[in-house]
């Protein structure tokens, strides 16, 4: 199984309420949903970080940095389709969509993507 990794950090100029109001926007599923099926991903997640007190006690003790906002993850049973899906025109505009849309509320140089290969 092969899952596509979104760590998400909001953009330092807003609160954490805007960032989730974003995060929950009609808007924003939308657009998750037409990416689950632009690029025909079995599965996606799309995940809230707690806001209690056991994360940072946790980050304390560990010694790492803050967490991110949120977690989307899509997954699929092999990447065979991805290149092939990921170079064509209506990728590309739905690309530049989801960006225009993202940069009201993520900071791109505090967030991280990458692909990982999930076992059971």
């Amino acid at each position: 199984m092969i899952r596509l990794v979104y760590c998400v950090s909001r953009s330092k100029d807003i609160s954490v309420e805007e960032f989730r109001r974003y995060w929950n926007d009609e808007q924003f599923s939308v657009l998750m949903n037409a990416f689950k099926k632009l690029y025909k991903a079995i599965k996606t997640t799309k995940n809230l970080v707690l806001n209690v007190p056991m994360n940072t006690t946790m980050l304390e003790r560990q010694g790492t940095r803050e967490p991110y906002d949120g977690i989307i993850e899509l997954w699929w049973e092999s990447a065979k389709y991805l290149i092939a899906l990921n170079e064509t025109s209506e990728a590309e505009g739905f690309r530049q969509k989801m960006r225009a849309f993202e940069k009201q509320f993520i900071d791109k140089s505090r967030s991280t993507i990458f692909f990982s290969e999930y076992f059971e």
